[in-house]
């Protein structure tokens, strides 16, 4: 999920196969399983796994198993060779969402000379484990959905979404603290610490990309109704890139702002274990984080690329910054090395 201080030679090789199967015009099925080297617990095998009907040339149903579209690149996140850098900026990309989701998508779309334009819009659930600040929690989106507008004009991409789900943490040590507390009479924070809640990500994205260079950006912004528990997240990336066939060199500035809301602690000091409880829930971790990266891209080949990069990681002490890891007299400033070979095939 993050960073360590530390060197690592350890190779994080992915390996992707993809099979669609046309059963006539209009309905066909398409698998995709990934295997990682470093797959953790909570990663499928199989991340893709829909049927999929299209009438027309400007209507798509998908149901099944699906690519969460949050962002600009959800659907090719696991194919480095479609996009410049080795990892897309950390900041947007390795949030806590989720990046699959059993439901059904819908998406109209139209073309002309110089324009293509589409309307998504999504409906589903998932279910998994998030880290909070009493560890590893499962939560349960019962319900969410979003609409995405995409527009290209030309060499411009402008991408505009919105997302909206109900979410239940699932904590056995938040549901006796919020037991407690109610007991004891102490509803105002009970209330405050509820494990169903609302999640609103907002995000904008834009890319101006030609022969010679580009230039891409983007902004998202999750805004959970229940804060205390689920991180507030306003992050964004840009970045710029000079092509000299094979050649291409970029930039990229990256920066998040985490924040948690407020809530009062009702429980007085006389009530040790159970104040305790409460103020050690709102010693909650931080990751902000501003990182500079710059890095070479060589297409070797129509189908390989090798790439090479640094990333500037500027966290602030007391907070963890993006980093798994961190010993006592760690500043949270670091530069992180990388190559990678990206192969299509």
């Amino acid at each position: 999920m993050g960073y360590s201080d530390s060197i690592s030679l350890k190779p994080e090789t992915l390996l992707g196969l993809q099979t669609s199967y046309r059963f006539n015009s209009a309905f066909s099925a398409t698998v995709q399983g990934i295997v990682r080297t470093q797959r953790s617990a909570d990663q499928d095998l199989i991340n893709w796994a829909y049927v999929s009907y299209q009438p027309g040339d400007n209507l798509l149903l998908k149901v099944g198993r699906l690519q969460t579209p949050f962002f600009a690149l959800s659907d090719v996140l696991d194919v480095g060779y479609a996009y410049p850098w080795i990892s897309a900026p950390q900041q947007i990309y390795k949030s806590w969402l989720f990046p699959t989701y059993h439901g059904v998508d819908l998406t109209w779309g139209h073309a002309s000379d110089n324009v293509d334009a589409s309307l998504e819009t999504y409906l589903g659930r998932y279910s998994g484990t998030h880290d909070t600040n009493f560890g590893t929690t499962e939560y349960d989106v019962k319900v969410f959905g979003g609409v995405i507008a995409h527009l290209d004009i030309d060499d411009l991409t402008l991408r505009i979404s919105h997302h909206h789900g109900q979410v239940n943490l699932n904590k056995a040590e938040l549901n006796q603290l919020h037991a407690a507390l109610e007991n004891g009479g102490y509803t105002k924070t009970a209330e405050a610490l509820e494990q169903k809640h609302w999640i609103d990500l907002e995000e904008v994205a834009i890319t101006y990309e030609t022969i010679d260079y580009f230039l891409r950006a983007e902004w998202s912004m999750i805004n959970p109704r229940q804060g205390y528990l689920i991180k507030d997240i306003h992050s964004y990336y840009l970045s710029a890139g000079y092509s000299i066939h094979p050649l291409t060199f970029y930039a990229t500035f990256a920066q998040s702002r985490v924040k948690y809301q407020s809530y009062a602690n009702e429980v007085p000091i006389s009530d040790s274990e159970l104040y305790q409880a409460v103020s050690a829930l709102k010693s909650r971790t931080q990751d902000n984080l501003t990182t500079w990266t710059f890095g070479t891209r060589w297409d070797a080949h129509p189908q390989i690329a090798l790439k090479a990069e640094v990333t500037l990681l500027d966290g602030k002490p007391g907070e963890t910054a993006f980093f798994d890891s961190i010993q006592n007299d760690f500043s949270r400033n670091a530069n992180l090395y990388k190559i990678s070979l990206e192969w299509v095939f």
